[in-house]
């Protein structure tokens, strides 16, 4: 058991934090803060040291006001994990792996999740693709080791080979490829440090097919029903009706709108001008009226005093901006459940069903697909193909009727 004064133990758990390979600026950035707003709940009961009759109440009391709509899910969960963090270091001086395998039937050895994560932070991946990366090298690690490899001075093409014959059994050919991706540029940085001789670029070199679903988007009625439940006249509803709006009015993707700085509105001009998180590529789109009197509304009367150049911060202190998009995401689907819309794993109603409606509504409008392309930002002007699929009262012009066809007689 280490010390029980909350500034020791907070400053043990970012220890552990770092010791598992935290980024120096997330654990600051997004771990810290959480703690401290525990602190400043015992300090508000006067108390300077830990309690856990009180920290298990105050994460009681942060589940309820979820349930309630005061607080965001992220935000909640945030809170009652902190507690927890402190909870297992106070007892046990040490913070398990748990919280970051969580879901992982994958178990490697520590000196295996180091390396995971030394190539992980090297790499230029987004922090949502980092965990799908994470997600493949422990799989393909334990597939290793269950092959009674403990290190790379023993590992051929042949086992990388079978690992992939492995994969196919059990996975679509999109996931397997991203799998043979991942594993690629995994070798790659071994090659590099010198802790494997195996060139594995050639390995699995015949192409993979990736199978492409059409996913529904958002109808009017059911964004109409999401935009009910924002409470406009409090802040946070005021950022994130203005949010939901650049999304569905706009075509924004989630990580876009986290990244949009005040400086990317051409008030004058009555324009968004970006620079798209996916491609890297500039985007100009048209400022609509009603997307911002809303990002007014939210500038005017929600948004906190902040230097944050970013348009779009936290409610609670500190006023940073959003961590990724992933925080879009929970928000638009604690709005949905709401509303009573009942959703599915995997059924392309989250966030970016969004964008998919607003291109169906360009296609529907005959808006040359190429246009489409431009609007929604996308590299390749085949990508709005997709959009024409959703267009079902145009696609019946396209059938063929069978007038002069003679039915044979039975």
């Amino acid at each position: 058991m280490i010390p029980s004064g909350m500034d020791m133990l907070i400053s043990k758990v970012l220890d552990e934090l770092r010791a598992y390979g935290i980024p120096e600026q997330n654990i600051w950035r997004t771990h810290y803060r959480f703690y401290s707003i525990v602190k400043r709940h015992l300090l508000s009961k006067g108390q300077c040291d830990y309690d856990d009759n009180a920290l298990f109440s105050f994460a009681q009391e942060t589940a309820e006001k979820y349930k309630h709509g005061e607080l965001s899910r992220v935000h909640a969960q945030s809170i009652v994990k902190a507690v927890e963090r402190l909870d297992e270091v106070h007892a046990t001086g040490k913070l398990s792996w748990t919280f970051k395998r969580k879901g992982s039937r994958f178990r490697v050895s520590d000196s295996l999740e180091e390396l995971i994560a030394a190539f992980a932070a090297a790499t230029a991946y987004t922090d949502n693709t980092k965990g799908d990366v994470i997600w493949v090298l422990r799989k393909y690690l334990f597939f290793l080791e269950a092959r009674g490899h403990e290190d790379f001075s023993r590992v051929r093409e042949k086992d990388l080979a079978d690992f992939l014959v492995h994969c196919s059994q059990h996975m679509k050919n999109g996931s397997l490829s991203n799998v043979r991706t991942y594993v690629r540029a995994f070798h790659r940085y071994l090659l590099e440090h010198s802790l494997s001789h195996i060139d594995a670029e050639s390995i699995g070199a015949g192409p993979i097919t990736r199978g492409k679903r059409v996913f529904p988007c958002i109808t009017q009625e059911e964004l109409t029903l999401i935009l009910q439940q924002v409470n406009r006249a409090a802040p946070l509803g005021k950022r994130n009706y203005a949010i939901i709006l650049l999304g569905a009015f706009c075509g924004m993707r989630a990580a876009d709108i986290v990244n949009l700085k005040l400086t990317d509105i051409d008030w004058a001009g009555g324009e968004i001008r970006l620079v798209q998180q996916k491609t890297q590529e500039f985007l100009t789109l048209p400022l609509m009226q009603t997307v911002g009197e809303a990002i007014k509304d939210y500038i005017l009367y929600g948004r906190p005093e902040t230097d944050s150049e970013y348009l779009f911060v936290r409610v609670t202190p500190p006023h940073v901006k959003l961590t990724n998009g992933i925080a879009v995401m929970h928000l638009f689907n604690d709005y949905q459940k709401k509303a009573g819309i009942v959703r599915t794993p995997y059924d392309g109603k989250g966030f970016h069903a969004l964008r998919r409606a607003m291109g169906t509504n360009l296609v529907y409008a005959k808006v040359p697909l190429e246009d489409v392309s431009q609007v929604l930002g996308q590299r390749d002007p085949n990508a709005a193909k997709q959009y024409i699929f959703l267009d079902s009262d145009h696609l019946r012009d396209c059938a063929l009727d069978l007038n002069g066809i003679e039915v044979a007689a039975s």
